[in-house]
């Protein structure tokens, strides 16, 4: 399951999780939205996350949205 599809399915939890710092989920850049090749393909519902907040703020974060999706993989 792609993570950022985890993160728009339990947005509000994860966002308290991560709070102070903010989480964005964007489209991503149009040049990589029509990429194909025959062993790999990117979908164009592909998404970024960013994580906006102080160097501490966001160190944090990543620590938590890895154990939040070590969690909701192994459902």
């Amino acid at each position: 399951m792609n993570d950022c599809k985890i993160v728009m399915d339990h947005v509000k939890e994860v966002k308290v999780q991560v709070d102070p710092c903010e989480i964005r989920i964007k489209r991503m850049n149009r040049e990589w939205k029509e990429l194909r090749h025959p062993f790999y393909y990117l979908p164009n519902y592909f998404r970024e996350m960013v994580l906006i907040g102080t160097q501490k703020e966001i160190e944090d974060a990543e620590k938590i949205l890895d154990r939040f999706f070590a969690i909701k993989r192994a459902l």
